[in-house]
């Protein structure tokens, strides 16, 4: 099935979509030894070769979910440039990249979703 390239390369684990996007318009990117310089480019992980910064974009196939309970005073994203504790710092244990789904306030408590399956939100 065709994908952007920024959703295939964070769904490897090699960045983030936004740092994705950064590296295709940088000429990062290859797709079947070719580079690729614009957005909007589309390819197939299960056919194509995907490259990004060297790295090869392979896409685990299994699925990771995890319920975690977000204490007060822990930012809920896995990077913090104000350098404060994430979520990042509670999935100890946790072996797959998994991401946040939606957030909580930095102060607030709470129930906090984080998968690696990029189509469940689009089903829910």
């Amino acid at each position: 099935m065709l994908e952007r390239l920024q959703k295939i390369i964070s769904r490897a684990g090699i960045a983030s979509r936004r740092h994705a996007e950064d590296m295709i318009l940088s000429g990062q990117v290859r797709v079947n030894g070719v580079v690729i310089t614009e957005l909007g480019v589309k390819a197939d992980p299960e056919h194509d070769r995907i490259e990004a910064a060297g790295k090869a974009a392979n896409i685990p196939e299994s699925r990771a979910y995890v319920l975690l309970h977000k204490p007060p005073q822990i930012v809920s994203t896995l990077a913090d440039p104000e350098g404060r504790r994430t979520v990042r710092n509670l999935l100890v244990g946790v072996s797959e990249r998994v991401f946040p789904v939606g957030r909580l306030d930095y102060a607030a408590s709470g129930v906090v979703f984080l998968t690696n399956d990029g189509n469940l939100p689009a089903v829910c």
